[in-house]
């Protein structure tokens, strides 16, 4: 009786194991395989999820059929495949040399078929298997994609666990930025969401241009943004852009710092293929003073897909390129802004009421342009002087105090100095209108003045009958006639000066356009000139409007400001 009792009993065990055998058949098999482990995972019929393999790490016959095989058998069943990928470099150290590098880059761990969930992890080729603990935040990530596999998705993708904002070790390659900067809060927010859109998967750009005169403040917004954004890339880089030989020696000592083992060959190109063809590298470069987009339109056009870039120029010509994908015009400080950057500078902590009206009233005289107010501001602190002394100093020796730089100064020209390298590049025509109009009204000055005051004009003769004066017989230049009576050598120079943002078009009409300059640069326009050639152009241009409005008729404010300014 116990023997038969005994036999049930194994009876019901095996009939059990049996059972659960049978039921265990019916189960889904995921599989975790991590590196070449995934090799093993492609040979079995039915896998449900694949984790990390190096799919194009392989030699080439053998990776393509096992690819196409594994491909066949997913898309031939209803297969779930995850695949993760790393997304910081693993360390290696051969003979006492540290390298890093991504061991399987993204294109390798994934596999490009339809229906593959790719999982980015904050992790390099081992951590990306190594969990601290159950809290990791990588492991939630890993567990919520295994419960889907078991259960089925219960909840849309980007309410899961996400990777954190990496906290990289960013390569910053870049000069430090002005502790003094103040404002361009919209400025900063729009670049960060050309970059970074909000509620949207991809940039809306990856090449951005700033675009504004010299002494806006381009550099130091863009070094601004780099450094609040550090977190966002791998690499920061600089590259002075001014022209196209400093642009290639900035380019080959990146090239000996990111790649220092290798020698030989082309640093420049070895840079640039650098930039472009690494993957699974966050980088921004910024491309500083590119005034001359000519001479890097094809080294921008290299790297742009492959990064963010930050562009600053003078040259407004860029918002109607394809060289970045948008721009935009920096503005002028508001007055608060400017105010507050003089003060600040000058370090009057406990500035008197006298000072804050004083430094309201200087910023507006210095056009509210930031470099100016910050030279200013820090002569002040320097000099140990009131900021009315500075004010009146700047009145009465306005070519010392726009030609100071502070020691260790974050700009690395004065005002004057930074305009002038503008003022060079000039052809003639351009340099000759510009010290036309540097010798009018800057606030306006129209298109309609310049072309009559260079015609002949009728006038009534003491017969009392018609006739007509020439330009050139009440004084005006023979170059300047020529300049403005000629439509495309006019336009040209009207080109060149609104490009360098030395002037700029206020509004355009049938009459013709009307032009602009900014105080600061119609003053040091004036400055450039020696005493002799800026007596000259202060006639040339009193003779103009004379021409416009002769004595017999009614004279214009111009007119005697004109006559003013030559006593």
């Amino acid at each position: 009786m116990k023997r038969f009792v005994r036999s049930l009993a194994q009876l019901a065990v095996i009939r059990a194991i049996v059972s659960e055998v049978e039921q265990e058949r019916l189960r889904p098999i995921i599989f975790i395989a991590h590196s070449l482990g995934g090799l093993i995972v492609k040979k079995v019929r039915k896998p449900e999820i694949q984790y990390f393999d190096p799919h194009e790490g392989l030699r080439a016959q053998f990776r393509i059929q096992l690819n196409k095989d594994f491909k066949e058998v997913v898309g031939s069943l209803q297969t779930r495949c995850v695949s993760f990928y790393e997304r910081q470099r693993t360390k290696k150290t051969l003979l006492f040399v540290s390298t890093q590098h991504i061991v399987v880059s993204r294109e390798s761990a994934t596999l490009d078929i339809t229906g593959e969930v790719t999982v980015p992890i904050n992790a390099d080729h081992s951590t990306i298997v190594r969990y601290r603990s159950a809290e990791d935040h990588n492991f939630s990530i890993t567990l919520g994609h295994l419960r889907d596999c078991i259960l089925g998705p219960t909840s849309p993708i980007e309410e899961r666990p996400q990777p954190p904002p990496k906290h990289r070790n960013t390569h910053y390659l870049a000069p430090r930025m002005g502790r003094f900067f103040i404002g361009r809060d919209a400025e900063l927010q729009r670049l960060h969401d050309q970059f970074f859109p909000p509620a949207k998967p991809r940039p809306l750009s990856r090449s951005v241009g700033l675009i504004g005169q010299s002494g806006l403040g381009k550099t130091q917004l863009a070094l601004k943004y780099a450094v609040i954004n550090r977190d966002q890339y791998d690499y920061v880089i600089y590259l002075n852009a001014t022209s196209a030989d400093s642009l290639r020696n900035d380019l080959a000592k990146l090239h000996k710092t990111l790649q220092p083992a290798e020698e030989g060959g082309d640093a420049v190109s070895g840079a640039l293929t650098w930039l472009a063809e690494t993957e699974d590298v966050s980088w921004l470069v910024i491309f500083d003073n590119a005034n001359d987009l000519q001479d890097i339109k094809d080294i921008v056009a290299s790297v742009s897909p492959a990064g963010h870039i930050i562009l600053t120029t003078q040259d407004a010509r860029i918002e109607s390129s394809d060289l970045v994908d948008s721009a935009f015009r920096l503005e002028l400080l508001s007055p608060e802004e400017a105010k507050n950057l003089l003060l600040s500078r000058a370090q009057l902590h406990r500035s008197t009421a006298d000072d804050v009206d004083v430094a309201s009233q200087v910023v507006k005289e210095l056009g509210l342009l930031p470099l100016a107010a910050d030279s200013f501001g820090a002569y002040i602190h320097v000099r140990h002087k009131t900021v009315q002394q500075c004010r009146m100093l700047f009145r009465s020796a306005p070519r010392h105090m726009l030609s100071y730089r502070p020691e260790l100064a974050s700009h690395a020209s004065s005002v004057l100095a930074s305009l002038e390298l503008s003022f060079e590049t000039l052809d003639d025509d351009a340099s000759l209108l510009v010290s036309l109009l540097a010798c009018l009204d800057h606030a306006e000055v129209t298109e309609e003045l310049l072309r009559r005051g260079t015609c002949s004009q009728p006038q009534w003769s003491k017969s009392g009958e018609k006739e007509y004066i020439d330009p050139a017989s009440v004084g005006i230049s023979r170059t300047i006639i020529d300049l403005t009576r000629s439509e495309v050598r006019f336009d040209k120079a009207v080109e060149d000066l609104t490009a360098l943002s030395l002037v700029q078009i206020t509004s355009v009409r049938e009459s013709g356009r009307s032009f602009a300059m900014h105080p600061l640069i119609h003053h040091c326009a004036r400055l450039r000139l020696d005493k002799e050639k800026l007596h000259e152009m202060l006639r040339q241009a009193l003779s103009i409007v004379s021409h416009v409005a002769p004595e017999g008729g009614e004279i214009s404010k111009e007119r005697k400001d004109y006559e003013s300014n030559l006593e």
